[in-house]
């Protein structure tokens, strides 16, 4: 039935390409959510209220060149909808997701389109995945207003290539060159390595933005953030002569229906007046007790933030998941969430989840429960 599905939406909305190999994926990921904080500025403390998890629609293809390499392409759009203050990962604008087509052979990968970043990638589409990666939004810890990972995210003009594996080392590139024009560019440069070898998974990624502090990165309005890409508000974020720069190292090892993982990442924010700098760490793991039980947790540190003293960001989840089938899973997560930050300090931040369900500006802590369902097809 899929395959008959596959052909006909091919057929009826991509002609030329009615012959090439074409796939229909995604996940539905929905939960009930249950937020307490200890001072809300809409003077909530404890809010219940249904919660999209990232929920997301994708066409996939190939078509094998007469020299052997293919032709690779993928639109993926999230299916969430703008109810409420649920925050929107990708929006609903079509292709708001990773979107690209590209050319695959022995000689490796190159993609052009709307891609996440290498420092990104080497977490979510990598054998470090599992780990890194396996955690329903609300529990998630990584990428932007996160306490960690937090250079991660998806760009809207890319060039990517991602090398073979070679003896379980692998290379991958990006330039992101969103928002640049006229005299002034915003470039941003991404360079990961990974390193397999049996259970011990490694990994190391670089970023380099190009005029663009952290707080401009934070504030781009890409793909990445919700709504379609906005290329006049990535102009905006250009702060001439500075730069961003990151450095994130992560490891695994698995044994024993165990693995453990732990991470590194400096930031430096050089700035119109000041230098930032700043390091973030996560230790992680996860336990199968039989092949349908899982428990994962988490903590994460951003230490400094801003170069400010007093804000430290912390993160811990409790995840307790039951797969009722092979595509089908019950998540059950505890999340804390707080700001260490004096509330009266020069360079604030409000730390957050993934979702967005939780967040924790200077002063505040935040706790949430979340249980739901996650199909994968």
């Amino acid at each position: 039935m899929k395959k008959i599905l596959s052909l006909a939406l091919a057929a009826a909305f991509l002609a030329p390409l009615s012959f090439a190999d074409v796939s229909i994926y995604g996940q539905i990921r929905f939960g009930l959510e249950y937020d307490h904080y200890n001072d809300d500025a809409n003077g909530a403390r404890n809010k219940f209220r249904p919660w999209d998890q990232g929920s997301r629609l994708g066409f996939k293809g190939s078509d094998q060149l007469d020299n052997g390499d293919s032709v690779i392409w993928q639109v993926e759009n999230a299916m969430s909808s703008k109810n409420g203050d649920n925050k929107n990962m990708g929006g609903t604008v079509w292709g708001g997701r990773n979107t690209f087509i590209g050319l695959t052979g022995n000689w490796g990968t190159f993609r052009s389109g709307v891609y996440d970043s290498a420092y990104k990638t080497m977490l979510t589409s990598s054998k470090l995945s599992s780990l890194f990666d396996d955690y329903a939004d609300t529990a998630d810890y990584k990428g932007k207003g996160a306490a960690f990972a937090q250079l991660a995210q998806r760009y809207s003009t890319t060039v990517n290539y991602d090398s073979p594996v070679f003896n379980g080392l692998q290379v991958r590139g990006q330039w992101a060159i969103d928002g640049a024009q006229g005299g002034s560019n915003g470039d941003v440069y991404n360079l990961a390595a990974l390193y397999n070898t049996g259970g011990l998974n490694r990994g190391g990624a670089y970023q380099y933005a190009k005029n663009r502090t952290f707080m401009n990165l934070y504030s781009m309005k890409s793909s990445a953030t919700g709504g379609a890409p906005d290329n006049s508000s990535q102009v905006n974020a250009l702060t001439d002569g500075a730069n961003t720069q990151g450095l994130e190292l992560v490891g695994s090892y698995s044994f024993s229906g165990a693995t453990l993982g732990a991470g590194w990442e400096h930031i430096r924010s050089k700035e119109t007046s000041r230098t930032a700098s700043w390091n973030n760490y996560v230790v992680l793991g996860n336990y199968w007790f039989n092949p349908k039980l899982e428990a994962q947790g988490l903590y994460a540190y951003s230490r400094h933030m801003l170069s400010e003293d007093s804000q430290n960001g912390q993160q811990g989840s409790l995840g307790l998941v039951y797969y009722l089938s092979k595509r089908t899973r019950w998540y059950n997560y505890l999340v804390y969430l707080r700001n260490s930050g004096d509330t009266d300090i020069a360079h604030p931040y409000t730390f957050t989840n993934v979702s967005g369900s939780l967040a924790a500006a200077p002063g505040q802590t935040a706790t949430g429960f979340v249980s739901g369902l996650r199909s994968d097809f």
